[in-house]
């Protein structure tokens, strides 16, 4: 049986689109996440599960499912949550289908921000000190990454990250 997408939202670019998120999604992308994702989710919140990523949904303004190159799965799930006036926090988690695929997501990477940042004047979030490709990718985006501070569970190393 072939994967089915949620209904297209949008074409990022000729690379990437973003469809609405589903079940199916939330499983897939629980299941194959990168293990850099799953070490900062746990570090942040206590762990990755299908229930875990549904009360990001549910607190998010707006959550899409990933694909690129027409890829039958997606490549992970982003969203953004209210944190204050004109305030949001964006989120990322990416699957091992993102590994050989850096140079798409950084065609794509302009759009995503652009979709994540609709509706706020600010974006701010935390990230794993130890999570390699998503600081590259922060910064790339034009994130300012910020001294690290103790947070999560067990008071680990993040750097906070925003955009104004």
């Amino acid at each position: 049986m072939a994967y089915e997408r949620g209904k297209i939202v949008e074409k990022l670019n000729k690379y990437a689109e973003i469809t609405e998120v589903t079940l199916r999604d939330m499983h897939y992308v629980v299941n194959n996440a990168r293990d850099e994702d799953i070490v900062e989710v746990t570090a942040s919140s206590g762990g990755l599960s299908v229930d875990s990523m549904n009360h990001a949904l549910e607190i998010s303004s707006s959550a899409y499912t990933v694909y690129i190159n027409n890829s039958e799965f997606p490549v992970g799930i982003m969203g953004v949550a209210p944190t204050g006036e004109n305030s949001g926090s964006p989120w990322f988690i990416g699957t091992n289908g993102l590994d050989g695929k850096d140079l798409i997501i950084i065609k794509s990477s302009k759009r995503i921000i652009e979709v994540l940042s609709r509706g706020y004047k600010r974006l701010f979030n935390l990230v794993h000190c130890d999570s390699a490709k998503s600081i590259r990718w922060i910064t790339y985006c034009g994130f300012t990454l910020h001294d690290p501070i103790k947070a999560g569970i067990n008071g680990e190393l993040f750097f906070p990250f925003s955009m104004e």
